[in-house]
């Protein structure tokens, strides 16, 4: 995530060289964001913050505990060692 003022920065070298006759998919590629990135920051009239930080709502495909010790002692159960200690959202 990119915070509020590096936004404002990176806005700024792209507006810039969008000014100075730089594509914009190019100078946004410098800067490291996809150019739809840009597009979306910059709707509306001013600069937008990022709102995820703001989302207090819990995420809806989460599993349950009850879901994922069941899972755990499956894969224990058919000589998957390894892969238990993996973190479930990299199975």
């Amino acid at each position: 995530m990119i915070s509020y003022p590096d936004r404002k920065q990176y806005c700024a070298f792209i507006d810039e060289a969008v000014q100075n006759g730089a594509r914009q998919h190019l100078a946004c590629e410098l800067v490291g964001i996809a150019s739809r990135t840009y597009q979306r920051w910059n709707q509306g009239k001013k600069l937008s913050e990022d709102q995820r930080i703001y989302n207090d709502s819990p995420a809806h495909n989460k599993l349950s505990d009850v879901i994922r010790q069941d899972i755990l002692r499956e894969m224990e159960r058919n000589n998957h060692p390894n892969e238990v200690s993996l973190c479930l959202n990299n199975l």
